[in-house]
């Protein structure tokens, strides 16, 4: 799981919706690869709706961890 695909998951409109965001600022994450802690509740809560049940705090926790190490290793 990143966090590309948890928005490829939900779908970019729907997610925009969830988080109150525009659809090109959730390309943007997708692209990127991240989605900042802001939008984790409302991500959450759309995940459950849609049945994602691996999208939890604490996975989100290890993915935004996982991004930092990579960050950090390749310094």
């Amino acid at each position: 799981m990143t966090f590309s695909g948890v928005i490829e998951a939900i779908g970019v409109p729907e997610f925009a919706r969830a988080t109150n965001t525009t659809e090109s600022h959730v390309r943007v994450m997708k692209t990127r690869n991240s989605i900042p802690p802001e939008y984790w509740d409302d991500l959450i809560d759309e995940a459950t709706r849609r049945g994602l049940k691996e999208v939890t705090y604490r996975r989100l926790v290890q993915l935004r961890q996982s991004r930092f190490n990579n960050r950090k290793s390749m310094a």
